[in-house]
């Protein structure tokens, strides 16, 4: 579905006839564009059989054979490869260019404008998790309103902590960096990817300073609890509200962690594990 079933199917075909015919296998070009996919897409499956992965992920793996199927299928009459006569190239890609415009224009309603939220409605702290549509939508209205807290509170421009990459990194881009403030993230290796290098590169976590969250309710997973941990006092400043179509779409609590204790150790440094508080 990702790669769109007509463009998967022309892929299929164009493997087949490199298959079939010596002179196409053995084509440099072509190899270079077969090694450039294949593998890809044969890793990640690969991971699939053991572990939770995404379908993007092999997604790179597709383009190399899309250029193969450009190079090897055109004139090619699919009525020889025992397909339905009415069938050609052209029509396919035809196809395929309206199938993607019939999913990409609803999903742009649906993402932008649709008054209905897919999550859940209660308990409040979990207002709208599981809607994968509020993924891509909501970081602007999150921004605009922290801008007028920190106006209208007169807060303090802060560097900003979590424990999860998604969603810190669209609240790094979003709220932190038009202030040149850092997202600090404090959990284990796997909930935060590419952070661990991202936060040794920067100026790092101090000591008794204050740090800004913010939590989600559609992506709620107990972090100003966790924020405790590493913290004096966490206290919530205000909420936040997406609404999308006039309907509210999810909360957004934004915290003040103050007095940072300095017992958190980069995974990479140490353990791949949360170092406690010491009492």
């Amino acid at each position: 579905m990702y790669i769109n079933p007509i463009n998967f199917f022309l892929i299929g075909l164009a493997l087949w006839k490199v298959i079939r015919f010596k002179k196409l296998y053995t084509n440099k070009p072509i190899q270079f564009l077969l090694l450039s996919g294949i593998p890809l897409i044969l890793v990640f499956t690969s991971f699939s059989l053991f572990r939770a992965t995404l379908p993007h992920w092999s997604g790179p793996g597709y383009v190399p054979l899309m250029l193969v199927a450009s190079i090897v299928l055109p004139g090619f009459d699919l009525s020889k490869a025992d397909i339905l006569s009415w069938l050609s190239v052209r029509k396919l890609l035809s196809g395929s260019v309206f199938f993607t415009m019939m999913l990409i224009l609803p999903f742009i309603w649906l993402i932008n404008y649709s008054p209905v939220n897919w999550g859940s409605k209660e308990p409040v702290e979990k207002t709208g998790s599981g809607d994968f549509t509020q993924d891509m939508f909501g970081w602007k209205q999150l921004s605009y309103q922290f801008d007028s807290l920190l106006l209208a509170k007169h807060l303090p421009v802060l560097d900003f902590v979590d424990i999860k990459w998604f969603p810190a990194s669209h609240t790094h881009y979003y709220l932190a960096k038009k202030y040149n403030a850092d997202m600090y993230l404090l959990h284990r290796l796997p909930n935060i990817h590419k952070y661990a290098w991202i936060n040794s590169k920067q100026h790092g976590l101090v000591s008794g300073k204050s740090y800004y969250h913010l939590a989600l309710s559609n992506y709620n997973r107990n972090s100003a609890k966790i924020m405790n941990r590493f913290f004096n006092k966490v206290t919530c400043i205000d909420t936040l509200q997406v609404y999308r179509g006039g309907v509210l779409m999810r909360y957004g609590y934004l915290y003040e962690c103050k007095n940072y204790y300095g017992t958190f150790t980069s995974p990479l440094i140490k353990n791949r594990r949360i170092i406690e508080p010491q009492k």
